[in-house]
């Protein structure tokens, strides 16, 4: 298991290495699913920051990218890097081209109400005992 937390100044950004169907993470965060997605897709782990710099580092093809800030490059880097799911928090509901774009790509969008903080405990209890 990886588990990484790094605290820059107010920014909080976490990676935790996972292995969960997303429908699972979706429920454990409280979220809803805007856009489906691929079915039966397994996130490897996830990724939480509101810098998309951040977000783009550390996005690959297992990772479940979770975000406080609607921004439409969310959709670009899940594009180029194939990134299964995208979580938006507070309540955070995109627009008519976000939703679109992820429809598209086959991207899962999620929104979930947590702030960024309680989403990424939420996500790291799933992991049980093997948190470090």
């Amino acid at each position: 298991m990886l588990y990484q937390m790094v605290i820059i100044g107010q920014e909080f950004t976490d990676v935790v290495e996972i292995a969960m169907k997303l429908e699972s993470l979706i429920e454990r965060i409280e979220a809803k699913a805007l856009a489906p997605g691929k079915p039966g897709v397994e996130i490897g782990r996830f990724y939480a920051s509101a810098r998309i710099s951040d977000l783009l580092n550390m996005a690959s093809g297992d990772t479940l990218l979770v975000s406080d800030v609607k921004n439409p490059q969310l959709l670009r880097v899940s594009e180029l890097l194939e990134v299964p799911a995208i979580c938006l928090l507070n309540d955070i509901q995109p627009d008519a081209a976000m939703l679109a774009a992820a429809v598209e790509n086959g991207t899962a969008l999620i929104v979930s109400p947590l702030g960024l903080e309680e989403a990424c405990k939420r996500l790291k209890q799933c992991l049980g005992e093997e948190i470090r």
